[in-house]
């Protein structure tokens, strides 16, 4: 259940990094532009990974069978 808990706090920092990276003008075209859509579909990549995990977790081990 702890490790749970860890891995939803992590995920939630994450969460609220792409916020703020979609906060920030992504269609602008300065130089930064770019990598940060490229971070940005990253951390979207592993929120939703992160996100399966912890469902499998808590199917498996916290609700139990």
């Amino acid at each position: 259940m702890q490790f749970v808990r860890a891995l939803r706090v992590h995920l939630h920092e994450m969460s609220s990094k792409l916020a703020s990276i979609e906060r920030q003008d992504l269609t602008s075209r300065n130089a930064r532009a770019p990598a940060m859509r490229s971070e940005a579909a990253a951390l979207r990549r592993d929120i939703n990974e992160a996100q399966i995990l912890i469902d499998r977790l808590q199917r498996r081990f916290v609700k139990g069978p």
